[in-house]
């Protein structure tokens, strides 16, 4: 007798199609649709996408930390207890987690939004084989990404913190903190597009992703607000578990980034592709 294959780890294995004469869904419908039928596929792309993360993640997490620590460093000083860098700690481990799903984290986030895009076209991609040809493939740019975002944020940070000694004393310092926290807000909603743009058109410059995703973004401003805001949200739910590290670790690890990921592009992509064409890969 023949036995059946098991396929626990085959990330290879097409999924379950769409009945032929089945009605044509939209919404919430559709997105309940697709994620029903990709759920254990998007578990398997969010332990690969988790693994993957551990270099981007660290240098994400250290500079946040660094931050944070300039900020606090008068009452890191003051505490005898160490329960302020505890704290921190604590702190930084949360905001880390909201702003890596929100902002990524370089090639493995464009291995993600390739696999991603495909399941919300609800067209075939093997698993593996597409995240690590897409992570191979735009290896450099992503990483020209991920150092920009990197450098934006920490500099966004570390300048609200400078400003905010000069608040008390000058108008001008309150208006630079303000500037700090609208350049901050834009830059988070160009991310509803900017690995989308990488991944779907290959010849388009680094400084092109910008420049469409700054207009997507402003341009179509209730799409990304309702896609960040969405995000923003379940994000931030699990970013208050990390009081409950173990509950976090359990979710960030089995579906969370996965998730974060697929609402965006469930969201955005009709807009990308209508004012951009289809994608070239």
């Amino acid at each position: 007798m023949r036995l059946p294959k098991f396929r626990l780890f085959d990330y290879d294995t097409p999924g379950p199609g769409v009945p032929k004469n089945a009605p044509e869904k939209k919404g919430i419908a559709l997105f309940w649709d697709i994620f029903a039928r990709r759920a254990w596929k998007m578990v398997s792309l969010n332990a690969m996408y988790t693994v993957f993360s551990v270099p981007s993640f660290l240098i994400h997490w250290f500079m946040i930390y660094f931050t944070l620590t300039l900020i606090t460093s008068q009452e890191i000083l003051a505490d005898t207890t160490g329960n302020a860098v505890i704290q921190i700690t604590y702190l930084t481990t949360s905001i880390a987690i909201v702003l890596y799903s929100l902002f990524g984290g370089g090639a493995v986030t464009s291995g993600m939004t390739y696999v991603l895009r495909q399941y919300r076209k609800d067209t075939h991609c093997w698993l593996w084989t597409d995240f690590i040809s897409t992570y191979k493939k735009h290896f450099l740019k992503s990483t020209a990404v991920f150092v920009i975002d990197s450098v934006i944020l920490t500099l966004c940070g570390i300048n609200f913190y400078f400003y905010g000694m000069f608040a008390g004393e000058n108008i001008g310092a309150y208006l630079l903190q303000g500037l700090m926290i609208v350049i901050f807000l834009i830059f988070m909603l160009m991310h509803a597009y900017i690995y989308t743009l990488l991944v779907s058109y290959e010849k388009m410059s680094i400084r092109d992703i910008y420049k469409n995703s700054f207009i997507l973004a402003i341009g179509k401003l209730p799409v990304t607000l309702s896609a960040v805001g969405i995000s923003a949200l379940v994000c931030t739910f699990v970013s208050i578990l990390c009081f409950g590290l173990i509950y976090a670790v359990i979710i960030v690890g089995v579906i969370l980034f996965a998730l974060v990921s697929f609402i965006n592009m469930f969201i955005t992509y009709p807009t990308v592709e209508k004012y951009l064409g289809k994608s070239e890969s």
